[in-house]
């Protein structure tokens, strides 16, 4: 088999492989009272784990079943401790049952009031245990103490549950645009991040002068055809369907682009804008620069001319006698 055939080959599994790809998560208040929130993404292969407990008692979790003999677990102890475990019954402070080779990144750890919450992340394939990277139910166990410090937690402060698993979905990206046409009102609106801002702007009349929508459903018509009266119908169609219908016309989607400023109806990049501005000032200060030297050099030798006695202003006066 020659080497393209392997080439297409590869290239076709690993297509097929991203193609059903994807991310996963899942969150719950345990009966424990304990919160765990999973985002788990199999083509990074990692898992983001947030564990949500009491600040004035340890709290854990374990995965993959309802047992708790050699079960997977992440403890959150004392103060600022949280540690991999397979669990022992016959440990009641889990001193001996540490992993031998601990994979958790903790990212944060945070004490508000009387709650703690850990956040934190490792592989989702590990040699202690494989977090599922497919949608439904995963078995879990939680328990608390009375203290920091990892004891037996007792039949009261302990249960099972299950989390479950969806694929994750994309949060939809929002933008805030103009309901005017106005330079001002299009760059002020573009300005704003979240619905609050993006819809306190309101004209004397009580109308919105910005609308917070869907990124998707922004674009513009623009003319592919010929002939100027097209050509202006397709710039005042404001959606995509009413532009599509047109054969003159063509819909392009998407929100303006970051970083720019819209100047007489055309985007500028901001950077762009501003280098321009420097440029400009600098090549004026060149010339202001030749023009105050030339100005020099003319003064200065329209003096020299004169001390050195130049009579030829005279001359009309010598051709006739006068002098």
């Amino acid at each position: 088999m020659s080497a393209s055939y392997i080439y297409i080959i590869i290239s076709a599994l690993l297509l097929g492989f991203l193609a059903n790809a994807t991310k996963y998560e899942g969150s719950k208040v345990l009966n424990t009272g304990i919160e765990v929130t999973l985002e788990i993404d199999d083509v990074a292969n990692t898992v983001d784990i947030s564990m949500t407990g009491s600040s004035s008692a340890f709290f854990g979790v374990g995965f993959g079943g309802t047992g708790m003999n050699n079960r997977y677990a992440i403890i959150a102890s004392g103060t600022n401790t949280v540690s991999e475990h397979i669990l022992k019954k016959s440990d009641a402070c889990q001193c001996n049952t540490g992993v031998a080779t601990p994979i958790i990144n903790v990212i944060s750890d945070t004490i508000t009031g009387s709650t703690r919450t850990v956040v934190l992340q490792r592989t989702r394939t590990g040699t202690d245990y494989t977090f599922p990277a497919a949608i439904g139910s995963l078995a879990v166990i939680s328990a608390y103490g009375e203290g920091t410090n990892i004891e037996y937690h007792g039949p009261d402060r302990r249960d099972d549950d299950t989390i479950t698993l969806a694929e994750a979905v994309e949060p939809i990206e929002m933008c805030c645009i103009s309901n005017s046409a106005q330079t001002r009102w299009v760059n002020t609106c573009g300005a704003q991040d979240n619905a609050a801002d993006c819809e306190s702007f309101t004209s004397n009349r009580g109308r919105r002068r910005c609308s917070y929508i869907e990124c998707a459903l922004i674009g513009e018509c623009n003319y592919i055809g010929s002939g100027r009266g097209s050509q202006r119908k397709c710039s005042r169609l404001d959606n995509q369907a009413d532009c599509e219908a047109n054969m003159s016309c063509e819909w392009s989607s998407g929100a303006p682009p970051e970083n720019e400023f819209l100047f007489f109806g055309e985007y500028l990049q901001i950077d762009t804008i501003k280098g321009n501005v420097y440029f400009a000032i600098a090549l004026f200060m060149v010339l202001f620069g030749i023009c105050l030297y030339l100005a020099y050099v003319c003064y200065f030798s329209k003096e020299d001319k004169h001390k050195i006695g130049d009579h030829s202003d005279y001359k009309p006066l010598l051709k006739y006698g006068a002098v």
